[in-house]
C-alpha cells in the first residue's frame, strides 16, 4: 500500500510539473520596433508577473499550459495573448487617449493626470506653432483655465501671466529660468504644461510656490521615422488694432471754444490756447482761423484758413499694414545608438507703425547617445538673437505717436501734411510740427527719435542617466542660461522729451545707452525607484537635490 501511495504522489507531481509552462519573449513598440522597457507581463487572472528589462525581454513561468498573458504599459494599448508560445515577440501599439493623460510634472517626471493631487493643464506644441506669434507664450491666451495672459504694449516686453491671481515661475526642460519667453521658437516646443497651485511645484523650492509654466522642447525621438526633414513657412498680415478709442471730431484743439496758432518761433507767441492740450476749441464750421499750416506773408504773419475736420482718421492713416513671416527647417534622426534634432528658424516682423521692424533668429540642437546599455547622455543647446533697429515708444508719454494721435491731436490736423518733418531750410535743426510747445511731429519721432534693441540668449543643458538596475536609475544634470541685452535711444536736436513721463521738458538732443548681462547655472541630481508588486499595486519614489 505504501508503494502504491508513493507512486501516485510521484505521478501527481509529474503532472503538475508538466502542466507548468515557461515562456520567454520580447515586447517592442509596434511602430518604432524598439524594445519597451518596464512593461508589465502578467499571467491572466493571477498576480504572477514581472516587468521587461532594458532590452524589453521577460521570462515567465505560467501555472497552467492553457494560461494566457496580459501585457500593459502606460501610453500603450493593453495586449492580451490567449495562447502564448514558448518564445515570441509581442508588439504593442500606442494609445493616444492614454498618452494624453500623461503629463510632465515637477523636475521633469512624467505622471498620469489621474494620479495627481493638483490641477494641471497642457497645451501641445502644434497649437502654439499655429498662432505664429513671435513670443510663443502669447499663444496661451484663452487656452488654460484660471490663467490670465496680459500682452505687453511694448514690442519686446514678455507677456504677464497670472495663474489663479499669482505669477508662476518658468521652467525649461525641468530647469527653472528667468522670465525670458522670447528666446525659443514655437517650432521647437513640444508642449507647455501649467502646474497650478503650491503643491504642483513644491519640488522647485520657494520659487515655485505660485505654480509653474513648464516648457518642454522637442527631441529627435519625436515621431516614428528614423530620419526626417520638416520645412515650415508661414506669413501673417496684421491690420492695425481691433478697436481704436472713440473721440469727438466736432471741435478742434483749444479750450473754451477758442484757438489760434502761434508757434513761438521768431517771437510769434500770439496764439490763443495754442499751448493747451485740450481738444475743445472752436466747432468745425469752416470759419477762418490761423492754423499750423496756414500760409505766411512776407512779414511772417499767418493768413487764416478754413477750420475743417480733415484728420479724424489720423491714427488709421499713420499706421501701416504689418507683416510676420516665419521660416523653419528641422532635421531629426533616430537610431539604436541615439538620436538628434537640429532646427533653424528665422522670423521677420514688419510693425504697424512706420519704420519699425523686428528680426528673430533661432537655432536649437538636442541629442542623446547610449554610451552603454545602462548609461545614456543627453544634451541640448538653444541660441536666439533678437534685434530691432527701431521699436516704438508705447507708454503714456509725449514721445509715443499712438498716444499723441489717439488722444491729444485735434481733427484740424492732417497727418499727411506732416510727412516732411523738417522746416524747409532748417533740416536737422528744427522739426515741422503742429505744436511747438509740448508735442512732436509723429513722423519726426518715428524716423529721428529711434530706439534700437539687440538681445542674445543661450540656454544649454547636459544630463547623464545611469540605469543602475531595472528598478533604479540616477540622473545628473547641469544647465546654463546666459543673456546679453543692449538698448540705445537717439534724441535729435529739437525733440520734446522729459526726464520722466511729465517732468522737466527738454528740447535739446541726447543719446541713451543701456546694457544688461546675466548668467545662471543650475545643477541637480535625481535618484528614481519604481517597483510593481502586482498589477494593482506598486511604488515610485524619487530622491534628489539642486
Amino acid at each position: 500500500m505504501k508503494k502504491i501511495i508513493f507512486f501516485l504522489f510521484l505521478l501527481t507531481m509529474c503532472s503538475i510539473i508538466l502542466a507548468q509552462n515557461k515562456i520567454t519573449g520580447i515586447v517592442i513598440d509596434a511602430a518604432t520596433k524598439e524594445p519597451v522597457i518596464g512593461a508589465n507581463v502578467v499571467e491572466a487572472g493571477t498576480a504572477n508577473g514581472m516587468i521587461t528589462n532594458l532590452d524589453g525581454e521577460f521570462t515567465l513561468t505560467l501555472s497552467n499550459q492553457k494560461s494566457g498573458i496580459t501585457i500593459s504599459m502606460i501610453g500603450y494599448k493593453t495586449l492580451e495573448v490567449f495562447k502564448p508560445r514558448p518564445a515570441d515577440t509581442y508588439k504593442i501599439e500606442e494609445d493616444v487617449q492614454e498618452i494624453e493623460g500623461v503629463v510632465v510634472t515637477a523636475l521633469h517626471i512624467p505622471k498620469q493626470k489621474k494620479m495627481l493631487g493638483y490641477a494641471v493643464q497642457e497645451v501641445k506644441g502644434d497649437e502654439i506653432a499655429v498662432s505664429r506669434d513671435v513670443n510663443p507664450v502669447s499663444a496661451l491666451v484663452g487656452k488654460v483655465a484660471g490663467m490670465r495672459v496680459s500682452i505687453g504694449t511694448d514690442l519686446l516686453s514678455s507677456p504677464t501671466i497670472q495663474v489663479r491671481g499669482v505669477s508662476p515661475i518658468y521652467v525649461i526642460d525641468g530647469v527653472p529660468v528667468k522670465d525670458n519667453t522670447w528666446s525659443f521658437s514655437p517650432d521647437d516646443i513640444e508642449a507647455i504644461t501649467v502646474l497650478k497651485g503650491p503643491t504642483a511645484a513644491a519640488l522647485y523650492g520657494s520659487g515655485g510656490k505660485n505654480g509653474a509654466i513648464q516648457i518642454t522642447t522637442k527631441r529627435g525621438t519625436v515621431g516614428v521615422r528614423n530620419f526626417s526633414v520638416d520645412v515650415k513657412s508661414t506669413t501673417q498680415i496684421q491690420t492695425s488694432f481691433i478697436a481704436i478709442p472713440g473721440v469727438q471730431n466736432s471741435y478742434g484743439s483749444g479750450s473754451n471754444f477758442k484757438y489760434s496758432f502761434g508757434d513761438g518761433l521768431k517771437g510769434n507767441i500770439n496764439g490763443i490756447y495754442n499751448q493747451d492740450s485740450d481738444v475743445w476749441g472752436p466747432r468745425f464750421e469752416g470759419q477762418l482761423i490761423k492754423q499750423y499750416n496756414s500760409p505766411m506773408d512776407a512779414e511772417g504773419i499767418r493768413t487764416p484758413t478754413p477750420w475743417l475736420s480733415v484728420g479724424k482718421d489720423n491714427l488709421e492713416r499713420f499706421m501701416q499694414t504689418g507683416l510676420v513671416t516665419t521660416n523653419n527647417i528641422a532635421i531629426a534622426q533616430k537610431s539604436e545608438s541615439g538620436d538628434f534634432r537640429i532646427s533653424v528658424s528665422d522670423t521677420y516682423q514688419k510693425g504697424i507703425l512706420p519704420n519699425t521692424k523686428l528680426n528673430s533668429f533661432n537655432t536649437n540642437f538636442s541629442g542623446s547617445m547610449n554610451l552603454s546599455e545602462r548609461v545614456k547622455i543627453l544634451g541640448t543647446i538653444n541660441f536666439n538673437r533678437t534685434t530691432s533697429p527701431n521699436f516704438p515708444e508705447t507708454y503714456y508719454n509725449p514721445r509715443s505717436p499712438i498716444y499723441l494721435l489717439s488722444i491729444w491731436t485735434g481733427a484740424h490736423i492732417n497727418i499727411d501734411d506732416l510727412r516732411n518733418y523738417w522746416v524747409p531750410g532748417m533740416e536737422g535743426v528744427q522739426q515741422y510740427s503742429y505744436d511747438y510747445a509740448q508735442y512732436n511731429n509723429p513722423w519726426f519721432m518715428m524716423y529721428e527719435n529711434t530706439r534700437e534693441y539687440a538681445e542674445d540668449n543661450i540656454n544649454g543643458q547636459l544630463a547623464l542617466t545611469w540605469r543602475i538596475t531595472p528598478e533604479l536609475d540616477l540622473r545628473i544634470r547641469t544647465n546654463m542660461n546666459t543673456n546679453k541685452k543692449s538698448k540705445n535711444e537717439k534724441f535729435p536736436v529739437n525733440t520734446s522729451f522729459y526726464d520722466d513721463d511729465y517732468g522737466t521738458k527738454k528740447w535739446v538732443g541726447g543719446y541713451d545707452e543701456t546694457y544688461e548681462q546675466y548668467t545662471d547655472w543650475n545643477s541637480d541630481f535625481m535618484l528614481n525607484y519604481a517597483h510593481k508588486f502586482s498589477p494593482i499595486f506598486g511604488v515610485k519614489a524619487a530622491l534628489g537635490g539642486a
